[in-house]
C-alpha cells in the first residue's frame, strides 16, 4: 500500500512538472524522432506558409506565387474535408455566424469588384481548420507538429539575414520593408511567449529574437503588436513575470522609438516624444492611413449596423484616391464593409474561440496544453494588427498556419477525450482518462499506460 501510494505521488509529481515544463523534458524516444513523419497537408501549409517569404512577388500562369499559397492549400482542404467528413473535429458551428456574414454581404449585395474572392479568401483559414482537424492527431504528432513550430525559428533567422538588404554589411533600413511576413512572424512571437508561459525559459530569448524582425524591418504596427502578444499572452504566466517581461518589452520598446531612424519613420518633423503618440498630433507619419481612414468612417456613418457589403470598402477608395483600395485598418474595413452587426459577430467568434482554447489547455499536458495555448495566444497580436494592417487578407502569412493549430488541437482533444490515442500515447503527456467540458471522468483500466513514467521509475 505504501509503495503505491509513492508511485502515485511521483505520478503527479512529474505530471505537474510536464505540465509547466512544456516539452523540455519529454522522454529521450521523442527527441529524435523525425519530423518529415508530418501529414503530408501540414507540410503543404508550412511550406505555402514561407514560400511567399521568398518569391511571393513571382508571376505563375499570370498570378503572383503569393496569390497562389492561398489557393492551392484552400482548394487540398477543401478536398481533405470532403473526403473525410466523418471525422470533422473543427468547431465550424462556432465560426458559421461568422461564414453567414461573410456569404450573406457578398452575394446578396454583388457590386464590389472582386467581392466572391475576398470572402473566399477571408474564410480559407476556416477550411484550413476543418480540414486539420479530421486527420488523427495522435500525442506524438502534435509533438512533431510543435517541434516543427519550434524548427521555423531559425528558418525565419535565416530568411531575415538573406531578405533584408544590408543587414549583413551592417546598415539599417530607413523605410518599412517585408511587411506582410513580419505580420506572419507575430504567430511566432505568440507560439514562443506560451513556450515560456509554460516554463521554457530559452524561449523567452526566442521571443525577444522574433521582437528584433519588426525593429529590422521598420515596421511600426507589428513592434506594437509583438509588445502586445508578449504582454497579453493568454498562457499561464504569473503576474510577477508578465509585469516584469512586460516592462522590459515597453522599455525595449521606447528605446526603439528614440532611435534616429525610428523618428524620422514615425514623425514627419524627424522627432517626437511617446506624448506625441496622439492620434489628433498632425506631426505622426501615417504614410496616408489618416485620408484613408477618414473616407471609411464617413462612409460607415451611412451605414453603421449592416455596412456596404464585403470589399466595398476597395471601390470607396479606389473612387477616392484612383490606385489605393486596402485601408491598413482591418477593424474599420469590416465595419464599412458589413457593419456593427458582422464586425461584433466577427469579433464574439475570435473571444470565444480564445477562450475555449485556453480551457482545453488548462485541462491538457505536454505538446497538446502548449498548442492550445499557443493557439489561443495567435489571437492576441491578430487582433491588434488589424488595427493598423491587413492581416485578414494576409491567410498565407498569418491565418492558414494559425487555424492549422487550431485544427490539429481539436483533433487531439477528441482522441484525448475518446482514449482512441492511449495505448500510443506517452505517459507524460495523457494519463488522465477522457475529459469533458467542467469535469474529470474516471480513469478506467483500458486506459492505463502499460509504461511507468520517467519520474516514477527513478523513485522505485
Amino acid at each position: 500500500m505504501i509503495h503505491t501510494r509513492q508511485l502515485t505521488h511521483t505520478r503527479q509529481l512529474t505530471q505537474t512538472r510536464v505540465m509547466t515544463q512544456g516539452l523540455d523534458r519529454l522522454p529521450e524516444h521523442l527527441l529524435g524522432q523525425n519530423l518529415l513523419r508530418l501529414p503530408h497537408f501540414v507540410w503543404l501549409i508550412l511550406a505555402c506558409t514561407f514560400v511567399p517569404w521568398v518569391i511571393g512577388g513571382w508571376q505563375v500562369l499570370g498570378w503572383n506565387v503569393s496569390g497562389w499559397t492561398w489557393v492551392i492549400p484552400l482548394v487540398a482542404s477543401i478536398g481533405v474535408a470532403a473526403t473525410h467528413t466523418g471525422r470533422v473535429r473543427f468547431p465550424w458551428l462556432l465560426w458559421m455566424p461568422w461564414i453567414a456574414v461573410l456569404v450573406a454581404n457578398t452575394f446578396f449585395r454583388l457590386g464590389a469588384p472582386n467581392a466572391v474572392q475576398t470572402c473566399v479568401q477571408t474564410m480559407s483559414p476556416l477550411f484550413i481548420g476543418v480540414a486539420v482537424s479530421a486527420i488523427r492527431w495522435t500525442p506524438d504528432q502534435v509533438d512533431r507538429l510543435v517541434r516543427a513550430l519550434d524548427a521555423a525559428f531559425w528558418l525565419i533567422l535565416v530568411l531575415a539575414v538573406l531578405l533584408i538588404p544590408g543587414l549583413l554589411s551592417g546598415r539599417l533600413l530607413e523605410h518599412s520593408y517585408m511587411a506582410p511576413q513580419v505580420i506572419g512572424s507575430l504567430l511566432f512571437v505568440a507560439i514562443y511567449a506560451a513556450r515560456y508561459a509554460c516554463g521554457s525559459r530559452r524561449h523567452l530569448f526566442r521571443t525577444g529574437a522574433m521582437f528584433l524582425l519588426p525593429i529590422l524591418c521598420l515596421t511600426r504596427g507589428p513592434l506594437a503588436a509583438a509588445v502586445g502578444a508578449i504582454v497579453l499572452t493568454p498562457a499561464p504566466l504569473g503576474l510577477r513575470k508578465r509585469l516584469l517581461v512586460g516592462t522590459a518589452a515597453v522599455l525595449a520598446a521606447t528605446a526603439v522609438l528614440a532611435t534616429p531612424r525610428m523618428q524620422r519613420m514615425m514623425f514627419t518633423s524627424g522627432e517626437g516624444t511617446l506624448s506625441d503618440l496622439r492620434v489628433d498630433n498632425e506631426n505622426i507619419h501615417t504614410s496616408g492611413r489618416s485620408a484613408m481612414w477618414e473616407v471609411l468612417w464617413t462612409g460607415f456613418q451611412d451605414r453603421p449596423w449592416t455596412g456596404h457589403g464585403v470589399n466595398a470598402s476597395r471601390t470607396a477608395l479606389i473612387e477616392k484616391f484612383k490606385v489605393i483600395f486596402l485601408p491598413h485598418n482591418d477593424w474599420l474595413k469590416l465595419l464599412y464593409d458589413v457593419g456593427i452587426v458582422g464586425t461584433a459577430c466577427f469579433a464574439a467568434c475570435i473571444l470565444i474561440q480564445l477562450v475555449i482554447l485556453v480551457r482545453m489547455g488548462a485541462r491538457s499536458r505536454g505538446g497538446l496544453r502548449l498548442l492550445c495555448y499557443a493557439a489561443a495566444g495567435g489571437f492576441v497580436p491578430f487582433a491588434l494588427i488589424m488595427i493598423t494592417d491587413n492581416v485578414l487578407l494576409y491567410t498565407q502569412f498569418y491565418g492558414n498556419l494559425h487555424f492549422l493549430m487550431i485544427g490539429a488541437v481539436y483533433s487531439a482533444w477528441n482522441m484525448q477525450r475518446s482514449g482512441q490515442s492511449m495505448q500510443h500515447a506517452d505517459p507524460l503527456q495523457f494519463r488522465t482518462g477522457p475529459i469533458v467540458l467542467g469535469a474529470r471522468r474516471p480513469e478506467t483500466p483500458g486506459m492505463r499506460s502499460r509504461t511507468p513514467s520517467p519520474g516514477a521509475a527513478e523513485e522505485k
